[in-house]
Order: structure tokens, then C-alpha cells, then sequence
């Protein structure tokens, strides 16, 4: 078995072997390249000691690298963030500490709650930047070269070059971190120890429950639900002062805001309850031993229809296309932005094409490969497919748009 990148234990099971798949941001220029594509095997674990479910044998971190500035986007869910930044703005030792109060985000992905922050009057505000505090000389880069780079070490540095921080944010990185425990424990070298630490990760607890495969992406190592996510915090001695679960279409917001705990003497690992460790083994494993049945079924779905489109080029589409070998079935993949219009999916080398082609290439249904929240939009400026008998479905099994005989 290999070793858990949430506890270290070696008792990391494989549940699901998806084989050799391509780096979904890596977009083919002609059908002919898949000939030169980089495949790794990809295959889902899930560790028997504290459940946490993770990629095994994740893939190289220089080939995923993305190659275009236009490949690093990012989309997470901001709807909660003005009231985030309100329970953040009120915690003991920060309210009423505006002008004072060091606060520091990891990544870009935190900007938009810096920004609510200053504009709370938390003026005392910076987020690393990528070459000067991570010396991250490589463009474009993404959260995989600032997890890479955020080690104790470098946090170690920068506690000396910006001082120790009151708050540290770090919103949907840590699903990225080659090394978990690495990163969770560089963020405590941070803060002060009487300060704050802010994390967000994806909750894929509806994704596990309603067999939705797209969850699983070789950019995100580790897999939380609320259990295995606060059991991470705990085991590495950090006290959670405020939890919450923000639902969401696709996946919900997992927020932790936490605090560094004095550990004296001789560090012990503490262990998951037996019954949380008993349900979410077999959660995972209900999940793993779904895929064969979601893929047959999908399969014999589409081989009755022609002329079929997916909607949106992105990692979701690419792994639905891949993982369940549909690109027999599927002519073509559309998407409005004019980076990807011309190029070919990776793996399946479907050609990417704008919206126009739902009537051009008279799609009989298309398939929304997008996230949920931005379906309804989708929909409501394309009705003249409808109007032509088109019809649209959703990949995903929580979307009001989802295949009913799934």
C-alpha cells in the first residue's frame, strides 16, 4: 500500500484505477498529437487508517504545469465570502485591530477575500507574490507551483521577512499540496500563535454519495468531507474555532478557521473515530465499486442518439469524455472562449468549437459539461436549439438538468 498524504500511515488502498489518462489543461493543436500526448495512470485511494480518499502516485508536478496563460482559471464559489469576511473581521483579538491586524493570503485564489477585508478597513493586507516571496520565476503559474514552493522552510522565511501573521488565508490549495501535512503545518509556521489560519477546501461529499466522477481531477490530490478534513486539522494538533459547510451545486465549501495548539513533549498521533472511519471506508468504497454500472450506463445511453455536443471545455468535460470512453459517441465539444475555439480536447482530440455549432453541426443534444450555477445560462441563450428539438442534459447527477435514468 502506498503512504497516506494525511496522516503518513502506509495503509493507502486503491479503490478506483482509471488507467492512463492525459493532463486535462493540456490542449491539443491538431487530432494527430494525441500521438505524443503524456499519459499517467491515474487511480484513486483511500487510506484504511484515517479514510481519507487521495490520488496514489500522483502525476508529476512539471506535467502539469500549464502551458498557456489562458489554461490557468479558476472558478471556485464566492458567494459566501462577504459573510466569511464578516466572521473573520469579528474574531477575538482582530475586531476592533483593523489598523494593526497582519493578514496574508497564500495564493490568488484569496484575493477576492483580501479585498473584502481591506475594504472592511484591514488595511494591513498583502498576498505573497509569486516571484518576490516564492520565487516562482516559471509563467504562467498556478496554485500547483505555490503549493510546491510554500514549504516550512520558505514559511519560516517569510515569517522573518513580513513578520508572523494575525490571519493566514489559504482558500482551495491544500486539495492541491503534494504534501498535506507539509503545507498545513507551514502555514502554522505563519501565524502568531495567538492568530488565525483560514483554510477552504471543496467538501466532495455529494460527489462520493451521487457517483459523480468528474470530482476526480490529477490537479486535486486529496479528496475531503467534513470528517476526514477536520480529522486532518486535529491530528496535526491545530484547534478549529469556527467550521462551516456552504452547499453548492457542484461541490460545497468546506471553511475551517483555525488555531495553533501548544503540543508539549512527545507529538502522538491521534486517531479517527471507529464509526466515522467505518462510514466513510464505505462511502469510498460504494463509490469505486459504482463507476463500472454510471459508465455502462452512459454508454448505452448515448449509442441511442446522434449528433451529440458536450458544453464546456474544461477538466470536467475532459475527464467525463476519458474516463468513461465516450468520444465514440460525442462529435464535438463547445465552448465560447475564443482561446479554445480551434483547438482539440485532450485524450479524445474532439474538436472545440463556439456555441454556433449546436445548429451548424445540427446537435441533437448536448450535454452541459460546465459547472451547475452557470447551466441556466447556458440554456436561456441557446433556446433556438430548442426551438429545433434540441435537448440539453447535464453530466452531473446533483444538476436539474440530470439524466433521470442514471
Amino acid at each position: 500500500m502506498s503512504v497516506c498524504a494525511g496522516c503518513k500511515s502506509k495503509q493507502v488502498k486503491i479503490l478506483l484505477d482509471l488507467g492512463m489518462q492525459p493532463v486535462c489543461n493540456r490542449f491539443l493543436k491538431k487530432p494527430e498529437d494525441t500521438k505524443k500526448e503524456y499519459h499517467h495512470q491515474l487511480s484513486l485511494g483511500q487510506c484504511q487508517a484515517c479514510s481519507l480518499v487521495q490520488l496514489v502516485n500522483p502525476f508529476p508536478l512539471d506535467r502539469i504545469l500549464p502551458l498557456y496563460d489562458w489554461v490557468v482559471r479558476y472558478a471556485e464559489p464566492e458567494e459566501h465570502l462577504d459573510k466569511l469576511a464578516e466572521t473573520i473581521a469579528q474574531l477575538p483579538g482582530v475586531r476592533n485591530n483593523t489598523k494593526n491586524a497582519k493578514i496574508c493570503g497564500i495564493s490568488f485564489k484569496d484575493d477576492s477575500l483580501l479585498q473584502r477585508l481591506k475594504d472592511m478597513g484591514f488595511s494591513n493586507a498583502l498576498r505573497l507574490g509569486l516571484e518576490k516571496d516564492l520565487g516562482i520565476k516559471t509563467s504562467p503559474a498556478g496554485v500547483e507551483s505555490v503549493q510546491d514552493k510554500f514549504d516550512i522552510k520558505k514559511a519560516k522565511e517569510l515569517a522573518t521577512k513580513h513578520g508572523k501573521q494575525d490571519i493566514v488565508i489559504a482558500r482551495h490549495i491544500l486539495e492541491h499540496a503534494y504534501d498535506v501535512i507539509g503545507f498545513l503545518r507551514a502555514l502554522g509556521e505563519l501565524v502568531k500563535p495567538e492568530g488565525y489560519i483560514v483554510i477552504e477546501v471543496p467538501g466532495c461529499n455529494q460527489a462520493l454519495n451521487q457517483l459523480d466522477y468528474t470530482t476526480i481531477w490529477e490537479e486535486h490530490t486529496a479528496y475531503f468531507t467534513e470528517q476526514t478534513f477536520k480529522h486532518l486539522i486535529a491530528a496535526n494538533h491545530f484547534f478549529i474555532k469556527h467550521f462551516e459547510e456552504v452547499p453548492y451545486p457542484l461541490e460545497s465549501s468546506l471553511i475551517a478557521i483555525i488555531r495553533p495548539q501548544e503540543i508539549k513533549g512527545k507529538v502522538k498521533t491521534i486517531s479517527i473515530d471507529k464509526k466515522i472511519l467505518v462510514d466513510e471506508i464505505k462511502r469510498a468504497e460504494g463509490f469505486a465499486k459504482g463507476f463500472s454500472k454510471r459508465k455502462e450506463e452512459w454508454r448505452k445511453y448515448l449509442s441511442k442518439t446522434n449528433r451529440i455536443a458536450l458544453f464546456g471545455a474544461g477538466h470536467l468535460a475532459c475527464g467525463f469524455i476519458n474516463f468513461f470512453n465516450l468520444k465514440e459517441f460525442v462529435d464535438l465539444v463547445i465552448d465560447d472562449d475564443p482561446n479554445k475555439k480551434g483547438w482539440f480536447m485532450p485524450g479524445s482530440a474532439l474538436p472545440i468549437l463556439g456555441s454556433e455549432a449546436l445548429i451548424g453541426k445540427k446537435i441533437e443534444l448536448c450535454l452541459l459539461s460546465l459547472n451547475p450555477r452557470n447551466e441556466e445560462k447556458v440554456v436561456m441563450k441557446n433556446q433556438e436549439f430548442i426551438n429545433q428539438d434540441g435537448v440539453f442534459l447535464s453530466i452531473f447527477p446533483s444538476s436539474k438538468y440530470a439524466l433521470k435514468l442514471l
